[in-house]
């Protein structure tokens, strides 16, 4: 922000700036509503108080969120003694996962009255740039899934994944003829749309019973979908351990297929 604003700009100074759009807008017969605030950090937590403020000139609350960094505040990278270094463990961790929610639970809990939908309009891995080995690894994918699959069954109403050659689904290839070449978060999000295709809507029961063994890192979601059928996600995202899953149904007469 550094390079576009002034030293000192606030939340307050953005509140002006948006209200002068805003009174511009609304005369006009036709006028375009907004969506905002599509803001991060420190400005991210000012969410509740843009949408009691705009309300009424909003289509959508959006928020940012990244799960890591790669960088400090002025650009310098993390070393790997740094406790915010971003580890493949760190980002499969749980504390990660549930991280950004505190700025997403302050804008859905804002938009709720107005019934307004709440979308993250930017999120990856890992901001700065994404990290080599990490954001571009198997590590993305499960994370990129597991978020998928936390906010869904919160209710988010969509995600707009940021671009990056380290972190993006899609990214150019190299080589001629260039082609184009995808990330592992590109799987995630292929199996996002599996598991949720066809209307299905997802089942809190199943990631609210599981069970896993002392310290196994891993996530279980489920789905039903308009036609009946059930999917289950199950994620391990432990680094070292393997294991078995059980499934059990109540009620089941026959084994799935």
């Amino acid at each position: 922000m550094g390079d576009t604003r002034p030293p000192g700009w606030t939340y307050a100074d953005y509140q002006r700036e948006v209200a002068a759009y805003v009174a511009r807008l609304r005369p006009l017969t036709y006028g375009p509503r907004l969506s905002g605030p599509s803001a991060f950090g420190a400005l991210g937590k000012n969410a509740a108080p843009f949408v009691r403020t705009f309300h009424s000139a909003l289509n959508m609350v959006t928020v940012h969120s990244y799960a890591l960094s790669a960088c400090d505040i002025q650009g310098r990278p993390f070393a790997t003694t740094d406790p915010r270094y971003p580890s493949a463990t760190r980002l499969l961790s749980s504390g990660v996962l549930f991280s950004g929610m505190g700025n997403w639970g302050a804008a859905a809990r804002a938009a709720a009255p107005y019934r307004l939908p709440v979308r993250f309009t930017e999120t990856n891995s890992i901001a700065c740039g994404g990290k080599d080995g990490v954001s571009n690894a198997m590590p993305a994918a499960l994370w990129g899934l597991d978020f998928m699959m936390l906010y869904g069954i919160l209710g988010v109403s969509g995600m707009d994944f940021h671009i990056s050659p380290l972190y993006g689904p899609i990214f150019n290839g190299i080589g001629a003829p260039r082609q184009l070449g995808v990330n592992p978060l590109y799987y995630a999000m292929l199996m996002f749309s599996e598991a949720t295709a066809y209307g299905a809507r997802f089942l809190n029961s199943v990631s609210t019973t599981q069970r896993t063994s002392y310290g196994f890192n891993a996530r279980i979601w489920g789905t039903l979908n308009s036609r009946r059928t059930a999917r289950i996600v199950a994620l391990n995202k432990s680094l070292s351990r393997s294991g078995f899953a059980s499934l059990r149904v109540p009620g089941a007469r026959r084994a799935s297929r």
